[in-house]
């Protein structure tokens, strides 16, 4: 069973302005704590204003919690690789592990997540 938990891509079409995977790596680990603490608001905060339009904080608020309640907190993330401003991770969960394709803009803000088994 395949455990497709979100798409989200916006902009495709633009090139994202962020590719330094340090920077990728700052949002990541704020994506991890928000979402540890279950702060729904905390992660809604770190979308681009696209991504807060196609997500609004209801649908945020039944993403976050249901895979909180199905995976448990983020343990850790490696990355993988990078490719056309798009940056793929593994993360650790309590409850398993799942491959991530993180893209941002030039803001440091999330523009894409896509959580996919591996």
């Amino acid at each position: 069973m395949r455990y497709l938990i979100l798409i989200l891509f916006l902009c495709l079409s633009r090139p994202a302005m962020a590719q330094d995977t340090t920077v990728y790596d700052k949002v990541l680990t704020a994506f991890s704590e928000q979402f540890n603490a279950e702060n729904v608001t905390g992660v809604h905060d770190l979308y681009s204003n696209e991504m807060k339009e196609y997500m609004p904080l209801e649908n945020a608020t039944q993403f976050i919690n249901g895979m909180h309640k199905q995976f448990g907190n983020i343990k850790s993330h490696k990355f993988v690789s990078a490719q056309e401003g798009v940056h793929i991770y593994h993360i650790v969960f309590d409850k398993g592990t799942l491959s991530l394709e993180l893209q941002i803009d030039a803001v440091h803000k999330i523009t894409g997540i896509v959580f996919d088994e591996l």
